[in-house]
């Protein structure tokens, strides 16, 4: 150590004042280190390893469905599988029109219809495992689900949408009255 006018100096370290304004030369070499590391692509471990990743979004199923399988079951089976599902879609389609028509509540007409069609749908797709004469009994109630379809292809009123509701429910209500699968074993077509 040597003293210059009361200034008392270490000569065994060595100062970097020029870098980074008086820092020691290990701040220096360790800003360094960092550049070098990020420069060599290290800098991308870090960043992968701190950064969230986005979440992989899953790619949506595609059901295919097929009737093809249902020639194994009995018809009786098929029948009242299908009178069900025709009985959900008309309950689904009229609970619809009951939240349009009583609450105000704005529900898709894209909706209303697609569950009214799939009644439709399942209504044909009975009538094909009954025999004739009661096919054409079933025949009133289709047209008159086919003429609810047309009545939903324009915009649907407050009132409108409370008397097919009401339309609905009496279809319904004679439907199972008349087409429930106990008493349609005798009336069931032979494959």
């Amino acid at each position: 150590m040597r003293s210059e006018k009361g200034v008392v100096r270490r000569t065994s370290h060595v100062a970097c004042r020029c870098l980074f304004g008086g820092r020691s030369v290990w701040c220096s070499v360790v800003a360094l280190l960092v550049v070098c590391l990020v420069l060599n692509g290290c800098g991308d471990v870090i960043r992968r390893k701190f950064i969230r990743k986005p979440k992989a979004r899953p790619k949506p199923q595609v059901m295919i469905y097929s009737d093809e399988g249902g020639e194994s079951q009995p018809i009786e089976t098929l029948y009242e599988n299908h009178f069900l599902y025709w009985k959900l879609w008309q309950v689904e389609a009229a609970d619809l029109l009951d939240r349009t028509a009583s609450y105000g509540t704005i529900v898709s007409m894209k909706r209303i219809r697609d569950t009214v069609e799939g009644a439709l749908t399942e209504l044909r797709t009975i009538r094909g495992y009954l025999k004739e004469e009661k096919a054409v009994a079933l025949d009133a109630q289709i047209a008159e689900l086919e003429r609810v379809v047309e009545s939903l292809q324009g915009d649907l009123s407050l009132g409108e949408g409370g008397r097919l509701r009401r339309q609905l429910d009496q279809q319904r209500r004679g439907i199972e009255r008349d087409f429930a699968p106990k008493e349609m074993q005798s009336w069931l077509r032979a494959r």
